[in-house]
C-alpha cells in the first residue's frame, strides 16, 4: 500500500488516467495476461490488472483482486496499489479497468463495424 502523500499522486493518476482514456486521447495495451492492460509512455508505463477467484474464506463468494503498478523507464515497478475493495475507490478503479479494456481491445470500432454487418443482413 503506497504512503498517504503517494496514494494521493495514485488517485490523482487514476483520474487523469480515466479522464484521458474516456476521450480516446490515451490508448492502452493488450498484454500476455487478458487481465492486465497497459498504457506506455516515455516517463512510465502503468498496468491496471482485475481478476475474479473463488474466496478462500468464504465459499460461495468471489474475490476480486484489483491492482495498478508504475513501472520506471527500466521496467521495474516504483509504485503499486489496490483500491480498498469497500469503498468508492473499487468502483472508480473498475471504471478505469472497464475503459482501459475498451481501449486496448478497440471496442468501440468493433461494435460499430458489427452493428453496421448485421444491419445490412437485417435490413
Amino acid at each position: 500500500m503506497p504512503s498517504i502523500p503517494n496514494r494521493n499522486k495514485i488517485e490523482e493518476l487514476i483520474g487523469i488516467l480515466l479522464t484521458g482514456t474516456k476521450k480516446r486521447i490515451l490508448k492502452w495495451d493488450t498484454t500476455a495476461d487478458e487481465n492486465t492492460f497497459r498504457l506506455a509512455s516515455p516517463t512510465a508505463n502503468v498496468r491496471v490488472t482485475r481478476s475474479e477467484g473463488y474466496h478462500p474464506e468464504a465459499p460461495g463468494e468471489t474475490l476480486i483482486t484489483r491492482g495498478l503498478s508504475v513501472l520506471n523507464d527500466k521496467g521495474r515497478v516504483i509504485e503499486e496499489y489496490s483500491p480498498n475493495p469497500y469503498d468508492a475507490d473499487a468502483v472508480r478503479f473498475d471504471s478505469l479497468y472497464s475503459e482501459a479494456r475498451r481501449s486496448a481491445h478497440n471496442t468501440d470500432d468493433v461494435l460499430d463495424k458489427l452493428m453496421k454487418e448485421l444491419q445490412g443482413k437485417v435490413s
